[in-house]
């Protein structure tokens, strides 16, 4: 369950700066409390990637209690990666919930399943994820 956390967190940051902009502490604590991150120390790196790559930026504001604090903004490109997460996560999650049901889309009469409609197996959505942001893609 841990690298299923781990692989939508990202998202779950870019879904909650969807709403406007987050510092940093109060995005860890509210993805702590839904358990989709350890510790606030995790999310910090994720933070720091997300703004290497492009899907966030980040503003300085001034804090009545104490130093100027980083918050986290979600960029275009941050928000059109979400909303292209957001369509295969609905597909994705509706497929798994047919099959932990037993009701297992397109059952081939072998037994083996298509992972979607779009015949697209997870290790393909994973590659195309990996190529769409210039990343090499994962074996």
């Amino acid at each position: 369950m841990g690298q299923l956390r781990r692989g939508v967190a990202e998202y779950c940051v870019l879904a909650l700066l969807k709403a406007g902009e987050g510092y940093g502490f109060d995005l860890a604590r509210t993805l702590s409390e839904a358990h989709i991150v350890a510790s606030e120390g995790t999310i910090y790196p994720l933070l720091s990637r997300l703004r290497r790559e492009g899907l966030v930026s980040t503003v300085w504001r001034q804090s009545e209690l104490g130093p100027a604090r980083r918050y986290y903004v979600l960029t275009e490109m941050g928000s059109q990666v979400l909303d292209e997460f957001t369509l295969r996560w609905q597909s994705f999650r509706n497929t798994v919930d047919r099959i932990l049901q037993g009701n297992g889309p397109h059952q081939k009469n072998d037994g083996r399943l298509n992972i979607n409609r779009n015949g697209e197996s997870h290790n393909a959505f994973i590659k195309n994820r990996s190529i769409d942001r210039g990343l090499p893609a994962s074996r």
